[in-house]
């Protein structure tokens, strides 16, 4: 199994405090916290941090699997040696090195955590600063993003019972339910189906384009049942003005919501949780809806455009519909028909 410590380890009993390290984005995040629900599954008496960016902290705080956030911000600063006396005084028995950091996994080392997991194809885990390695390639495997995840959890228990359906079946426990912010609750209709679009992605995702939304958006206004509402960021709304107003309708521009820019992601979540359809390209919001069990309508490419298809990356969950290309063609070159189908067909809505 690898140095001495982890003769400590062999008989589970011992474990008593497990960190999950996932320092990048909200969507990655998400779907790695079923970690944490079938490890509190095994081992209900175990404390589970988790380590995380303070971006990702508000949804982080949801999960009643989490007992203590950490932030890879504040660790980020610090000198090795605060910081290996900072990890040396948390008394980890585990760390899962889900998003590899090579200065983390030092300091791991150092620390002399009995048990340290990585994948066996990121060198700088070699000899021994991970001292269980997995071999599985994350590039190049056709699972989705949550079952590689899940593959991280071998050395401490079986994880054969583990399927994407049972994730899928799980993910309503994932998140804490919410009441609506008293200053949000200007957004959110009683009467009406609440639909909410994020048209952007910040750059990390294909994204259906401007102009498909604003099509969508003049179909859906037309219709007296909903409440259109539109998500985004600050640096995202100019765009937004720019290249999607102008090919609105009056009657879209006066009904549509737009609230770019005005959320706190704290906020955001706490909206998009209160809403009934969601519709985004592939994005963290994206993944925050189906937490929540909204109708979820992802856009993806095509499924040859490795790693990004739907099959990596798709949000878990039971109310989730995915919208992408056949093979060969471009997201944006999925009509509006044909998510305004989707609705139809599934929400009986149209």
């Amino acid at each position: 199994m690898g140095d001495s410590n982890m003769k400590n380890m062999k008989n589970m009993e011992n474990l008593k405090h497990v960190l999950i390290s996932r320092t990048d984005n909200l969507g990655d995040v998400i779907l790695t916290l079923p970690i944490a629900y079938f490890i509190k599954q095994q081992y209900p008496e175990v404390k589970i941090s988790f380590l995380g960016k303070t971006y990702t902290k508000p949804i982080l705080d949801l999960c009643p699997f989490i007992d203590q956030v950490l932030l890879w911000d504040e660790w980020e600063k610090m000198d090795n040696g605060p910081l290996l006396n900072l990890v040396e005084s948390l008394q980890f028995n585990v760390v899962l090195h889900v998003f590899p950091r090579k200065r983390l996994a030092t300091i791991m080392q150092m620390a002399k955590i009995p048990l340290r997991i990585g994948t066996a194809k990121r060198l700088f885990h070699w000899p021994l600063k991970c001292n269980r390695k997995l071999f599985f390639s994350r590039k190049r495997s056709d699972l989705h993003e949550a079952m590689l995840n899940i593959k991280l959890l071998a050395p401490i228990m079986n994880t054969d019972f583990i399927s994407r359906d049972l994730m899928d079946e799980i993910t309503s426990q994932l998140i804490r339910k919410q009441d609506l912010k008293a200053t949000l609750r200007k957004y959110i209709s009683d009467s009406k189906i609440n639909l909410i679009l994020h048209p952007k992605s910040m750059g990390s995702a294909q994204e259906w384009g401007l102009e498909n939304f604003a099509k969508l958006i003049n179909h859906v206004s037309l219709k007296d049942a909903f409440q259109i509402c539109i998500t985004g960021s600050s640096k995202e709304l100019a765009e937004i003005k720019k290249n999607m107003y102008p090919l609105l309708t009056e009657i879209s521009k006066a009904k549509l919501i737009n609230t770019c820019g005005l959320f706190s992601l704290e906020e955001l979540i706490n909206f998009i949780s209160h809403a009934q359809i969601f519709v985004a390209n592939s994005t963290g919001p994206l993944h925050v809806a189906s937490l929540y069990g909204l109708k979820t309508i992802g856009l993806f490419p095509p499924h040859e455009k490795k790693p990004m298809h739907a099959g990596r990356w798709s949000p878990l969950g039971n109310s989730v519909f995915i919208v992408a290309p056949s093979e060969g063609k471009l997201l944006n070159e999925v009509s509006w028909e044909e998510v305004a189908k989707v609705i139809s067909k599934n929400f009986n809505l149209f």
